[in-house]
């Protein structure tokens, strides 16, 4: 299997490539150029974009079979749940988009709750 992962720099999708490459596995690592992708195993194949951008997945996706999404704004602080949900459906149409135009016919979405926004309720 050939796989994509989004969001592989952070914690969820950053396990998700380990385990995948360690089950012998090759991953593409969907990552943005401001990345530290120190942590990542050093034969991983990189490819540079944003979820958000419909090309960058597109292009990204080209030669997998599977793609696993793990990527999502990460904060406690400082975001409206609006623009959390606005960009999380932004980012899964890109992803089904992208498989759809690559015959990908398996896509993994995975996330935490604090990509929802979850928090302590401020009164």
């Amino acid at each position: 299997m050939k796989a994509l992962v989004t969001g592989a720099t952070g914690l969820i999708g950053g396990n998700v490539v380990n385990v995948l490459m360690e089950r012998g596995h090759q991953v593409k690592a969907f990552v943005r150029t401001s990345s530290n992708v120190s942590l990542l195993p050093e034969n991983v194949e990189l490819a540079f974009g944003d979820v958000l951008d419909a090309p960058s997945v597109n292009v990204a996706a080209k030669g997998c079979d599977t793609i696993f999404h793990a990527a999502g704004i990460f904060s406690y602080w400082g975001y409206e749940s609006a623009i959390f949900i606005d960009e999380a459906k932004q980012a899964m149409e890109n992803i089904v988009l992208a498989a759809a135009n690559n015959s990908i016919g398996k896509i993994i979405f995975t996330s935490s709750s604090v990509t929802i926004g979850a928090s302590e309720k401020q009164e």
